[in-house]
């Protein structure tokens, strides 16, 4: 797993938890640090959009290395409007 994570490009960490636990624990294990972070702590999944637009920001070099994005339940794709600034407005909560 470590040469596998040490040979990509961007390493981003998407993960439902606020603390960002799994980043820690894959760092602890394989020394390999994940410089991006996409948290989110609502007890809702992602919805693709949310995931695709950070993801695609990072790639496109438009994210500095060590930021920490986070999603909002009912508004996509995430609080930081620089980011994905043409995605839809609030959606409401589907159960």
């Amino acid at each position: 797993m470590t040469a596998i994570l040490k040979s990509a490009k961007h390493l981003m960490n998407v993960e439902c938890n606020f603390t960002g636990q799994l980043a820690r624990l894959i760092t602890m294990e394989t020394g390999v640090h994940m410089p991006y972070r996409l948290l989110k702590y609502d007890g809702e999944p992602f919805a693709p959009k949310q995931a695709i637009d950070q993801i695609r920001a990072v790639a496109q070099g438009q994210v500095k290395p060590e930021t920490t994005l986070s999603v909002v339940t009912d508004q996509w794709p995430v609080e930081i409007p620089a980011w994905g600034s043409d995605a839809v407005g609030p959606v409401e909560r589907q159960h």
